[in-house]
C-alpha cells in the first residue's frame, strides 16, 4: 500500500476527517481527487459498509484513537479487498486480540459509548434524517501494570480519608455545586418536523437542550419543552436567513432577531412574525431605522439614523422615542410596552432590549465584531445567553461574563485545518469558568455519543 492510501484510510477511519475534505487535500493526486475517488479507495481496500457512506458510528469506535504504528500493524496481515466490509476488519481486530490476549490501545472514553446515535446520509451535509441503534460496546478489562498502580493509589488515599478524618479532607471541595454531576440523557428521536437529538424525558420527548434537523438546509438548536421549541433558541433555513431570540410553542415569540439576506431586524416578535416596534441594520451598517410592524408587514416608519453622515430623520407623525446624542453614541429610550425600550448606537456595536440610567438591565440583543448575543443583562455581564460567534453557537448560563452552569455548543462551520471537530458537532453539559466540567455528551456529526 502506497503512503498517500495509508494516509487517507488513516485519516479517513481513525481521525473523523470528512470524504469532501481528504478530496481538497489530496486532489493534487489524481487517484483522490474527488469524494466518490475516496469511497472507492476506502471501499477498495476492504472498508465498506454496506451502506450509503462507511462512517457508521458503531464501527467506528472500534478504530477511532488508533496511532498511525497500530493501524499500520493491522494492516500488515489483513488482505483487505473489495470483496471485504468493515466487519472482516473487525473480526481481523479480534483475532488480534486474542493472540495477544491484550487490548487495542485507545482512549477509554470510546469504549463503552455507541449506544445509540443518528448519522448523516451523505457525510458532512445535515440531513440527518434517519435514525438507528448500535449495540453497546463491552468494556475492555484490562490488569495491566497502570491498573495496578492506580489501585494502590486509591488505596493510599482511602487511608488518608481514614487518619485525617473525611470532613477535614473535603473541606476543600466543598464549595462544589452538585449541579455538575446531574445527569444528562441524550438519544436521537423521531419528530412531526424531522429527526432530534439531544436532551430528552422519561417519556422519551425533547425536553432540554438538542438539535431539530429538518433536511440539510434547514435546523433548529436551543431549548425544547415535550417536544416544542420551547425558550432561547436559533433557526437557520439556508445561507440567507435565522431567526434568534425567544420561542414558544415552536414560534419566535418575545425579543428576538431576524436575518434576511445580512439585514437584521431586531425587536418584538409574536407568533413566528414581527409584530411591534422592529429596530432595522443594514447589511454594512450604514443606516439604522425604526419602524412598526403588525403580522409580519411595516405599518409606519418612525425615524431614521444615516451613520455615515449621523443625520437623524423623523419620518412618523409621532416620536416614541427620545434620543440623545453623546459624542456619537446614540440612545434612544421609550416607555412604550415593548421589548425594544431603550437603544444605544456605538462604533462597534448597537444593544436593543432594556436599560436602566444607562446600564444593561434585562433582556437585550447586543450585535458587535460579527458577534450576536442575546440574553438577560445585568451591566456588562449576561446570566443565561445565546451566543452566535464565527460559526460556533453556545447556549446556556454566564457568570462574570464566562460559562458556568448547563449549556449546548454547535459547531456550524468547521475550524480551519481540524481533524478532529466538524460541522454538526455537538456538545451538552456543564461548564465552570468556560471550560467544560462534570457530566456532559458530545455527540459526533454522524451520531457517536460519548461521555465526557
Amino acid at each position: 500500500m502506497d503512503p498517500t492510501t495509508f494516509k487517507i484510510l488513516y485519516e479517513n477511519l481513525c481521525l473523523r476527517v470528512s470524504q469532501e475534505k481528504l478530496a481538497i487535500k489530496y486532489g493534487c493526486d489524481p487517484r483522490f481527487k474527488t469524494q466518490q475517488k475516496i469511497s472507492e479507495c476506502v471501499i477498495e481496500n476492504g472498508f465498506g459498509t454496506g451502506a450509503k457512506g462507511f462512517q457508521a458510528a458503531y464501527y467506528r469506535t472500534h478504530l477511532q484513537g488508533l496511532s498511525r504504528e497500530e493501524f499500520a500493524e493491522l494492516l500488515q496481515d489483513y488482505g483487505g479487498n473489495r470483496s471485504k466490509k468493515i466487519d472482516d476488519f473487525i473480526a481481523h481486530i479480534d483475532r488480534k486480540k486474542a493472540s495477544r490476549q491484550n487490548t487495542i490501545a485507545r482512549p477509554d472514553y470510546l469504549e463503552s459509548n455507541a449506544q445509540q446515535g443518528f448519522r448523516n446520509i451523505s457525510n458532512n451535509s445535515n440531513n440527518y434524517n434517519q435514525v438507528y441503534n448500535y449495540n453497546k460496546v463491552d468494556k475492555r478489562s484490562d490488569s495491566s501494570i497502570g491498573s495496578l498502580f492506580i489501585s494502590i493509589v486509591a488505596l493510599a488515599f482511602l487511608f488518608l480519608i481514614l487518619k485525617a478524618g473525611f470532613s477535614y479532607i473535603a473541606k476543600p471541595f466543598s464549595g462544589l455545586s452538585s449541579i455538575f454531576n446531574k445527569d444528562i440523557n441524550v438519544a436521537p428521536i423521531s419528530t412531526s418536523n424531522g429527526t432530534y437529538i439531544g436532551e430528552v424525558d422519561s417519556k422519551n420527548r425533547a425536553n432540554g437542550y438538542g438539535v431539530e434537523y429538518v433536511d440539510k438546509d434547514n435546523l433548529y438548536l436551543g431549548k425544547f419543552k415535550k417536544n416544542e421549541k420551547s425558550g432561547e433558541g436559533i433557526e437557520i433555513v439556508g445561507e440567507n436567513y435565522f431567526a434568534m431570540g425567544n420561542y414558544k410553542k415552536d414560534k419566535l415569540d418575545g425579543l428576538g432577531v431576524i436575518n434576511q439576506s445580512g439585514t437584521l431586524y431586531i425587536g418584538d416578535m409574536k407568533k413566528g412574525e414581527m409584530d411591534g416596534y422592529i429596530v432595522e441594520i443594514s447589511p454594512g451598517y450604514d443606516s439604522i431605522a425604526i419602524s412598526r410592524y403588525k403580522k409580519g408587514k411595516e405599518k409606519e416608519s418612525i425615524l431614521s439614523i444615516d451613520m455615515v453622515s449621523g443625520q437623524v430623520s423623523y419620518l412618523g407623525s409621532k416620536k416614541p422615542y427620545g434620543l440623545t446624542n453623546l459624542n456619537n453614541r446614540y440612545y434612544l429610550e421609550t416607555d412604550k410596552k415593548t421589548a425594544v425600550k431603550s437603544i444605544e448606537i456605538r462604533e462597534g456595536y448597537i444593544f436593543v432590549g432594556s436599560m436602566k440610567r444607562g446600564n444593561y438591565k434585562g433582556l437585550g440583543i447586543k450585535v458587535f465584531d460579527d458577534t450576536i448575543s442575546y440574553g438577560d443583562w445585568k451591566g456588562n455581564d449576561v446570566k443565561s445567553s445565546v451566543n452566535l460567534q464565527d460559526g460556533n453557537v453556545f447556549f446556556g448560563d454566564y457568570k462574570n461574563s464566562l460559562k458556568n452552569g448547563k449549556g449546548m455548543d454547535y459547531i456550524l462551520v468547521e475550524p480551519p485545518d481540524t481533524e478532529v471537530i466538524l460541522k454538526g458537532d455537538i456538545y451538552i453539559g456543564y461548564f465552570k469558568n468556560s471550560m467544560r466540567h462534570g457530566n456532559g455528551k458530545f455527540i459526533f456529526n454522524d451520531g457517536l455519543i460519548i461521555d465526557m
